[in-house]
């Protein structure tokens, strides 16, 4: 029989917080308890949300009498998480290119911010990753607040990836490219979903959006607004359609569903754009701000498109106290459900994120060994107990030893010349393997020497490279010779590259640039020196030595196409080879 496990998960929203006790046995996925706490403060002024989740977390521990391991959730608008499809490499490496890309992707530098990663998918050619970063003054004043609670910090999740978890576990059939939309508070995250995996945004729309729209609307301050949309969710199946009050509800909703509607189908465009995905097949919704009927049709009707209730507590038991809010529980806990999935491991690419910093991680690693520190320290101090009484039993033991041994020697020393003739055969071995040792090590070039054009290339901008053949130091046929045909019409040293009998270490790089110039306007010169600052900026690094003079198709141009392809030969510093 399998043994039941639990999860504390507190899940520090912009709006409430909520203390949620998940259990696990066998395969029952099951809620045993959770409370809600809804926070108070100023929603219009973010700064003012790390005061308020630290009263609400105080607050839910003492109210609902929580102790020992927790694992936490923070808001979407408090993390910026993106996916990044970086060129596949060995295991060993790809801490060391995340770390590169990663520096390339976020507004910040990486000591200020505490930042994780996950391996999302990797088809040998290139690989998916999820990133999440968070300020580390935010994630600072979160640990101090929980600190003061008692509680440990297990984890640190954010909230814009968790509900794929709880997506693929309640629809694991679900094969066609989908959207789930979760509308928060503050912020709304859009999880597109496909067969090869998903992609997270996060917007800054959401519930105080709509009340932004309401107050707006009516001419009051933001506080009564919201007061006043809570009540009209609650009540709004009970009110006339014809009443004014209804009528400047539904005005309001209309507005801020259109404005919704238009940045979801600028995120779908993205997406569509960097994923090459299909058009999106289905709509799903969740989150305490979608939970109003009205809000889901406007919505809809905005978009053009269906939109279906996504319950994200199907396949999850309730305790018989909880079932019979179900309905509301399933709007409020799907990314509980999430962190639950991904902490139980019941889903693949569950969006594992760990922004715990560092520090604290080694302090709770310190404080998970004290048990065996106190284990070790007592077996020291009876150590030189144990050395003393073995003293005696050792001293006839080595005369017993002694006379084994020499009754042992006779074999030994005969076998004593294949024992050096094998050394000798094992130093050959070893040197054959440092050869073989020192190929591998050069993958290490390679993924600098990337790095070097990636940066040519971003600052050089409107340029791409489409080919990329080494020549090493032998005879050598370039298979791409004609992709470009003879139109090649500018080279400073013609013929330099037809005397194939001393051939360098080169790598021939093969690529276009973008005129943006009117036709009209065009000036051969002009483009031909951009593309040797181009090719200057290449021999700035550490692997080129020298290169030789471009060459530049010229027919493109002439044809109308606005693209101008080259070719830029590197000579490879032999010291480095790749």
């Amino acid at each position: 029989m399998s043994q039941e496990q639990n999860r504390l998960i507190i899940n520090c929203g912009s709006s409430h917080v909520s203390a949620t006790m998940v259990s696990h046995k066998a395969s029952e996925l099951k809620i045993e308890k959770s409370l809600s706490i809804p926070l108070e403060y100023d929603f219009q002024n973010e700064d003012a949300w790390i005061d308020a989740v630290s009263d609400g977390i105080r607050d839910v521990v003492r109210e609902g009498k929580l102790s020992g391991n927790a694992h936490f959730i923070i808001p979407g608008n408090q993390v910026l998480t993106k996916t990044l499809h970086i060129p596949s490499v060995e295991k060993a490496k790809q801490p060391q290119v995340i770390a590169f890309e990663a520096q390339q992707n976020l507004p910040y530098d990486l000591d200020e911010v505490v930042w994780d990663s996950q391996i999302l998918n990797d088809d040998g050619m290139e690989t998916d990753i999820l990133l999440g970063a968070c300020k580390n003054e935010t994630i600072n004043e979160f640990c101090g607040a929980i600190q003061k609670t008692g509680l440990v910090i297990e984890s640190i999740n954010t909230s814009s990836v968790l509900t794929y978890a709880a997506l693929e576990y309640s629809e694991p059939d679900l094969e066609e490219d989908v959207l789930l939309i979760n509308v928060g508070a503050r912020s709304s995250t859009l999880l597109f979903k496909s067969e090869e995996g998903f992609f997270v945004r996060t917007i800054n729309l959401g519930g105080n959006t709509l009340t932004q729209f309401i107050s707006d609307t009516l001419g009051k301050d933001f506080v009564e607004s919201d007061d006043i949309k809570n009540r009209f969710f609650v009540e709004e199946d009970s009110l006339e359609e014809e009443s004014s009050a209804v009528k400047l509800m539904q005005t309001s909703i209309a507005n801020f569903s259109r404005r919704f509607a238009q940045e979801i189908t600028r995120s779908i465009v993205m997406y569509q754009r960097k994923k090459g995905g299909d058009s999106i097949k289905r709509i799903f919704i969740t989150g305490k701000g979608s939970s109003s009927p009205m809000v889901r049709e406007k919505l809809a009707n905005a978009l053009d498109h269906k939109i279906e209730l996504f319950n994200a507590l199907s396949g999850v038991d309730l305790a018989p106290e909880l079932d019979l809010d179900r309905d509301t529980l399933s709007f409020e806990l799907s990314e509980v459900v999430g962190e639950a999935i991904k902490e139980f491991k019941l889903t693949e690419n569950y969006g594992n994120l760990n922004l715990l910093p560092i520090s604290i991680r080694q302090e709770l690693r310190f404080v998970r060994q004290k048990p065996f520190l106190a284990v070790a320290a007592f077996i020291i101090c009876i150590f030189p107990w144990l050395i003393f009484s073995g003293i005696s039993k050792e001293s006839q033991l080595n005369q017993d030893y002694d006379t084994e041994l020499k009754q042992d020697l006779a074999p030994l020393k005969s076998n004593k010349i294949l024992l050096s003739e094998n050394k000798l055969k094992a130093q050959i071995l070893s040197e054959s393997i440092s050869q073989v040792e020192g190929l591998v090590n050069t993958k290490t070039n390679w993924i600098q020497f990337f790095a070097d054009l990636q940066n040519s290339i971003y600052n050089a901008r409107d340029v791409w490279i489409d080919d990329l053949t080494v020549i090493r130091p032998e005879v050598y046929i370039d298979e791409y010779d004609d992709e470009y045909g003879d139109d090649y019409g500018y080279s400073d040293n013609e013929g330099l590259m037809n005397n194939k009998d001393s051939l360098d270490y080169e790598v021939i790089l093969k690529g276009k640039m973008l005129v943006r110039e009117p036709s009209n306007s065009i000036n051969q010169d002009v483009l031909a020196n951009r593309i040797k600052q181009l090719q200057a900026s290449f021999e700035d690094s550490n692997f080129v030595v020298a290169s030789k003079p471009p060459k530049i198709s010229w027919k493109y141009l002439t044809d109308g196409l606005k693209v101008l392809p080259f070719e830029i030969n590197l000579i490879i510093d032999t010291e480095k080879p790749l």
